[in-house]
């Protein structure tokens, strides 16, 4: 059996995905590149998952797993870097499968294009409840403005492959703090060191079941702690980038405003040290808002009295409340 030289780590994190595991481990069992290890990372499940870990390093040597007390999502991602030995990283999640030529079209790209200098994507089938909806970046192939791919559906890990020399020298690794839309910060670090972003070919290798955010992430979805910390550091990776740091920002800002005037609509007040956070996070970009919603906003940066913020964000929560206003 003639073994391609270029060794792929694939981790997946593992926390009570019975139902959805075999079929994940058997797609990746499959791959026509044959150059791989498989990383399980068991992070506390209490179902039959860890039998079924169990079952496949017994099947293949290729595959290995670790066992963890629950830290999320990605404290067992990062468990799974620190015992990878490929050159390259890729990632997938237990409830989703790949086909048979998803590590073999990133393996032709790297070996044709400078894979010091590009982050590597592939297109998306998107299901919703075992429904098909759609294809991310479908018309897109080859090198693409990084704005352009920013501004759409950038953060997801598992599309992407990740030169290990760079997360190291860099010590890239995913931020235990963040629970929700953690992959964007990782995915951005990442790219800061890129030269550009190439999609690497016309068809969908990864096939993602998009989750039911309300029960996956109930803790997290209006966490605007989450939302605050997640948007310091992408200004911080951002406004070191060549391109439009307005542009780039925007989608970070918004995501931050929405988040607020949520927390300020539905639970009645902000508290008042984390609004202080907040305007000594945001004063100085808030005149980069562009949507329409949230133009009055862009007066906010000449003042940093709470009394103002607190006023315009609870016009907003009125608005919102009267039904006036979509977030």
């Amino acid at each position: 059996m003639n073994i391609p030289k270029l060794k792929i780590s694939i981790i997946v994190p593992v926390y009570n995905s019975e139902a959805t595991l075999g079929r994940c481990i058997q797609r990746i069992v499959e791959q026509s590149y044959l150059n791989w290890e498989l990383i399980l990372i068991d992070d506390g499940s209490i179902d039959h998952s860890r039998a079924i870990c169990e079952e496949a390093c017994r099947k293949d040597m290729r595959i290995k797993t670790i066992y963890k007390e629950n830290g999320g999502v990605s404290s067992a991602r990062n468990a799974g870097l620190e015992k990878a030995t490929g050159e390259w990283i890729a990632f997938c999640d237990s409830d989703d499968y790949v086909e048979e030529h998803w590590l073999q079209n990133f393996v032709e790209v790297i070996k044709r294009k400078d894979a010091s200098e590009l982050l590597f994507v592939q297109k998306i089938r998107v299901y919703k409840q075992g429904v098909f909806e759609s294809v991310y970046y479908e018309n897109e192939q080859g090198l693409i403005p990084t704005s352009e791919f920013l501004l759409g559906h950038f953060g997801f890990v598992w599309n992407k492959i990740f030169k290990k020399e760079i997360l190291e020298q860099h010590q890239i690794r995913f931020d235990g703090h963040i629970h929700l839309f953690e992959d964007e910060v990782f995915v951005l670090q990442y790219l800061s060191w890129m030269k550009g972003v190439f999609i690497t070919i016309n068809e969908a290798e990864y096939n993602y079941e998009w989750p039911n955010y309300s029960h996956k992430y109930r803790h997290d979805i209006n966490d605007i702690y989450t939302q605050l910390r997640l948007y310091q550091l992408a200004k911080g990776i951002l406004s070191s980038t060549k391109e439009d740091y307005r542009v780039l920002i925007y989608k970070f800002l918004n995501r931050l405003l929405v988040k607020t005037i949520q927390a300020k609509t539905y639970q009645g007040r902000i508290d008042d040290s984390l609004l202080r956070s907040i305007i000594s996070a945001i004063r100085k970009d808030i005149i980069h808002v562009l949507r329409r919603t949230f133009f009055p906003l862009k007066f906010l940066f000449v003042t940093s009295n709470l009394s103002i913020w607190k006023a315009a964000f609870g016009g907003y929560a009125f608005l919102v409340r009267r039904n006036l206003l979509r977030l």
